[in-house]
């Protein structure tokens, strides 16, 4: 029998969004809540908790879901309590770099409630059209923005050193590792009010999460 030609292995066009199988969500959850009074995961706003609003709107893009914190919070996802309480998200962070076991990890607080789906992908697209880079970072006037990025795990090793030095700002952390950042301009077109980067730190912020949480 005379066999064909081999198929061609298959190719995503370019621009694609990573398939989930190679994203893992990271929820960051693990803060005490000082300025809002409590820890912010569980405060129901609108018949949904701070955490389930992130995670309903970018879940079906990763393949496991990872909540930095003592607690999943009834979610299908696995907690990531850290070794050390106290040390702030860029522990959280270095965690969950450490447990992910894909290629890419999208990376977002828990008290970002409005957070578009859009922006999530442009992330991830740009991840995937720069291998070189350890981190993609959007950057909301001429502050980066590293709460809502993509993360690869090759990362950690910086960032757990900056930990270990005693620097706790993730910013600030970021200055170890190859960063590609994306500007206003270009987040703008899948966000343009920018609500993705708005955060509930305080009770008065609570008031803008209860709008349906952003899907597609």
């Amino acid at each position: 029998m005379t066999r064909g030609p081999a198929p061609l292995p298959a190719t995503r066009p370019a621009g694609a969004v990573p398939p989930p199988t190679s994203v893992t969500l990271l929820i960051l959850a693990g803060g005490a809540g000082t300025r809002m009074g409590t820890a912010k995961a569980g405060l129901v706003v609108a018949g949904l908790t701070l955490i389930e609003r992130p995670y309903q709107a970018l879940a079906g893009l990763a393949g496991e879901v990872l909540i930095s914190g003592p607690s999943a919070h009834g979610l299908p996802a696995r907690a990531l309590p850290d070794p050390i309480p106290g040390q702030g998200p860029l522990a959280g962070l270095v965690e969950g770099l450490r447990a992910a076991a894909t290629p890419l990890v999208l990376v977002v607080a828990c008290d970002m409630p409005t957070v578009e789906p859009a922006l999530a992908r442009l992330l991830l697209r740009r991840a995937e059209r720069a291998p070189l880079a350890d981190a993609v970072v959007p950057v909301l006037g001429d502050r980066p923005e590293p709460l809502l990025a993509v993360y690869r795990p090759r990362a950690r090793p910086s960032l757990e050193a900056a930990l270990a030095a005693g620097i706790r700002a993730v910013r600030r952390a970021l200055s170890g590792c190859a960063v590609e950042w994306v500007p206003e301009v270009e987040w703008r077109r899948v966000d343009p009010e920018g609500s993705s980067f708005r955060n509930c730190n305080v009770p008065a912020d609570l008031a803008a999460a209860a709008g349906p949480v952003p899907s597609g």
